[in-house]
């Protein structure tokens, strides 16, 4: 993993949010930046987006592992 994503980890865990509701408030800013000219508009907002959801996944997948 690349230290960007470690950090990145580490501050979705300092909001100190629900991961449901991160992964609400990511969905909500993902559909603004759709209706707005998506990748070609917001292609930096989109990216940093793909990538809390897959800090999100690795976090969860951590969780379900005895």
């Amino acid at each position: 993993m690349r230290e960007e994503d470690e950090v990145l980890e580490e501050t979705l865990g300092a909001l100190d949010l629900p991961e449901r509701m991160l992964e609400r408030w990511f969905a909500h800013n993902r559909a603004f930046c759709d209706e707005h000219g998506g990748r070609r508009v917001y292609p930096g907002l989109l990216e940093l987006l793909d990538r809390c959801d897959q800090a999100l996944a690795r976090r969860g997948s951590r969780k379900e592992k005895p």
